[in-house]
């Protein structure tokens, strides 16, 4: 199932330690100060955290630019993991042999499996979603990883049923399903079907010139059995940086 073990057991190693990193850290303790604070959290325009002051007298340029730096400081956090753990993701995905499944419904739901325990606002998520795409994923997967995350999450799912009528909790969960696991995989489906771009080969090219960029990185004679750790160490490596440097150039422009 897997070309090279030692090079897994790294790469997921890798994911964990980013993932507990942000989660530990950063994103689980935020989400839950703001279940907490429930209706009293407070916002200044589109950012949580307030970096830089606004005044009246301000003129709409200056206005759009403090709230601009604001919105970067909320996010920054969740920015750099989003590039990181696709990063890192990419690297799991180019070492599977197998990516999806043959039903479109099956990718949609390891989509929302995946991305239901990142935690991430969809801003953030997009990264995360382009890595697998670009790692050989089905598109309904990386979109529904990219809607799940910021929807589907422990404490939003708690802070839903804390805060809001039982009904109302129910409905909004079932559209939210609704939309992940018939909505967005027929929509998918229509696309390609009608003769749009098709993201699947095009998402097949990109691990071709994937596999062949990294296999610069490796020897001839870098078996699975002739592979060491120290050379395993230096393909996630290599990789990891690789792909990192890919994420940003092409999402980093379009978050900003």
């Amino acid at each position: 199932m897997f070309r090279n073990n030692k090079n897994l057991v790294l790469s997921i190693i890798l994911l964990g330690i980013i993932a507990l990193f942000f989660w530990l850290g950063s994103r689980y303790p935020a989400l839950n100060e703001k279940a907490l604070m429930g209706g009293d959290t407070t916002t200044t325009a589109i950012g949580f955290d307030q970096w830089l002051e606004t005044a009246s007298d301000h003129p709409v340029w200056l206005k759009i630019v403090i709230n601009t730096g604001n919105w970067l400081y909320t996010n920054r956090q969740g920015m750099t993991f989003g590039l990181l753990f696709a990063a890192a993701l990419m690297l799991i995905f180019s070492l599977l042999q197998k990516k999806s499944f043959d039903n479109i419904f099956a990718n949609s739901f390891l989509g929302m499996v995946i991305g239901a325990p990142l935690g991430v606002c969809v801003n953030c998520a997009a990264p995360i979603a382009a890595g697998v795409h670009r790692a050989g994923g089905r598109v309904e997967t990386a979109i529904a990883m990219m809607v799940s995350s910021p929807t589907m999450n422990i404490i939003v799912l708690t802070m839903l049923f804390s805060l809001f009528p039982l009904y109302m909790v129910v409905i909004k969960i079932a559209l939210t399903l609704v939309f992940i696991l018939a909505i967005v995989p027929l929509s998918v489906q229509f696309v390609i079907k009608k003769g749009h771009r098709n993201l699947a080969t095009d998402s097949q090219l990109q691990v071709k010139a994937n596999d062949r960029a990294a296999s610069l990185l490796l020897t001839p004679s870098d078996s699975r059995e002739q592979q060491t750790w120290g050379r395993s160490i230096g393909w996630v490596a290599g990789n990891f940086l690789r792909n990192l440097w890919t994420l940003v150039k092409l999402t980093l422009p379009l978050m900003l």
